[in-house]
């Protein structure tokens, strides 16, 4: 499923780009070289961010509350 129709990116291009360490909306598009265009999918990328099964991959120190 497309997470961005903009960036043509998909939820499981999102999904790395935050197993790989970003932390917040702006940084999964820098990863994945896209930028935030009509802004409709920031609510959905957060909601990655913000995911269990997602967030137990993170441990960087950066990342946590």
């Amino acid at each position: 499923m497309y997470a961005c129709i903009c960036n043509g990116l998909k939820d499981t291009d999102v999904c790395e780009a935050i197993a790989e360490g970003a932390c917040s909306v702006e940084q999964a598009y820098a990863m994945l070289d896209c930028r935030l265009m009509c802004g409709k999918c920031a609510c959905d990328v957060e909601a990655r961010l913000l995911t269990p099964l997602v967030a137990s991959h993170i441990r960087q120190p950066a990342c946590q509350a």
